[in-house]
């Protein structure tokens, strides 16, 4: 029995020395980390009449990036938000077309030899620039659509740009504006007042809400159409 004792003794002295001896031939490689700078947390502006104009510093400077400057609205009531792009550029410069509310900017870096990307995001309040000011309603090469004279600037073809280059036929004739028309809220399920443009051209007649320039109704689904036997 002693001489197991012994045994096991002179390889537990071995392993301690291989040990000891062992001095180590590893080579451990800095993790690359990418910082971003110059963003702030909070941003607001006015729809189409502020350009958003953000220039992040990315570290380190030595290497070669791939950005992206993307922005989802907040508060989608559970429904997954779409990230929509702005740019593929370090530097944005966005003229502000979104509807009024509140979003997330997001910027990456993204760092092109080995892929390592680093996200930044911060937050966007978006606010109308359509409740004040002069509407004038008026007409050019056969299509009408609305100019704004607001104390902030000048906003032209506000129907168009809010609805995706759509206005109305025709000729100008008359402008009207209401604090009471009822509008259908699909999410509160019910009708809402709503302030509302009344856009009246010699070919058609649209209601555009205030606050975002967006098409309520045209004439095509103003009235009911009558029952043919």
């Amino acid at each position: 029995m002693k001489s197991l004792y012994i045994i096991l003794i002179a390889l537990l002295c071995c392993n301690l020395a291989s040990c000891y001896d062992d001095k180590g031939n590893y080579d451990y490689t800095d993790i690359f980390e990418i910082s971003i700078d110059s963003i702030q947390e909070r941003y607001s502006c006015l729809a189409l009449l502020d350009t958003l104009n953000i220039t992040p510093e990315v570290a380190p400077k030595d290497v070669e990036y791939e950005y992206f400057w993307g922005v989802y609205a907040n508060n989608t009531s559970g429904i997954t938000p779409i990230l929509d792009t702005l740019c593929k550029t370090c530097e944005l410069h966005y003229p502000v077309q979104l509807q009024p509310g509140s979003y997330t900017l997001v910027f990456c870096a993204r760092e092109k030899e080995t892929g390592i990307a680093s996200f930044e995001d911060t937050q966007l309040q978006v606010a109308t620039s359509l409740t004040s000011g002069w509407y004038i309603l008026r007409s050019q090469n056969g299509y009408t659509d609305l100019d704004l004279f607001a104390s902030q600037g000048k906003i032209e073809n506000v129907i168009a740009s809010n609805n995706g280059g759509k206005n109305l036929k025709g000729e100008a004739e008359t402008v009207l504006y209401t604090r009471v028309y009822r509008v259908w809220d699909a999410e509160m399920k019910r009708y809402q007042q709503t302030a509302t443009l009344m856009a009246l051209s010699s070919d058609e007649l649209y209601s555009i809400r205030a606050s975002n320039g967006s098409i309520i109704r045209t004439s095509d689904d103003f009235f009911m159409k009558g029952l043919t036997r």
